[in-house]
């Protein structure tokens, strides 16, 4: 009987993510030093919301969740790992995760625009454009459809479709 109590022991000594969700925050001066928001599964039996993504003097560290009910001086928090290992594996997870989303949001992406005449002027044609976001090769196109056909004729012209190319 001891032994299988031992054998469970050691089945749960180390928990692992097994599922990151990042939800990274738009810039903006009212954010302060949050980043974003993140939510992790551990061995895929227990989920964990609200973890905040944070910017220190030291750099990126994970905050954990705070019980907003709690009327102290400091912030209590609801849940946290008790050992550095565990610590260090959820920072890791996170961390990385919100890397690679931000590093894919800041590299650039090849768009298809489409656009047509609407006036008098028989035009028809496609762009392929280098830009972060649809509006972004939007805009790019105008421009370079009124370098092309002049600013005259770009009020005779419409952009049909702006599409990400895989």
């Amino acid at each position: 009987m001891a032994n299988k109590k031992t054998t469970t022991a050691i089945e749960f000594d180390c928990l692992a993510v097994t599922n990151v969700q990042v939800f990274p925050f738009k810039e903006g001066a009212s954010l302060g030093h949050m980043k974003g928001m993140a939510t992790i599964v551990l061995n895929d039996q227990i989920q964990i919301r609200g973890l905040r993504i944070m910017e220190g003097e030291n750099g990126m560290f994970v905050g954990y969740p705070i019980d907003t009910f709690y009327k102290g001086e400091d912030y209590r928090t609801v849940c946290l790992p008790i050992t550095r290992q565990l610590r260090e594996h959820i920072e890791n997870c996170v961390l990385e995760k919100y890397h690679a989303l931000m590093d894919d949001e800041m590299t650039p992406k090849q768009w298809l625009v489409e656009y047509k005449s609407t006036g008098c002027i028989e035009v028809k044609g496609e762009l392929n454009i280098m830009a972060l976001a649809a509006d972004t090769a939007r805009d790019e196109a105008c421009r370079q459809l009124a370098i092309k056909f002049g600013e005259r004729s770009l009020n005779e012209i419409e952009i049909t479709s702006v599409v990400q190319k895989e």
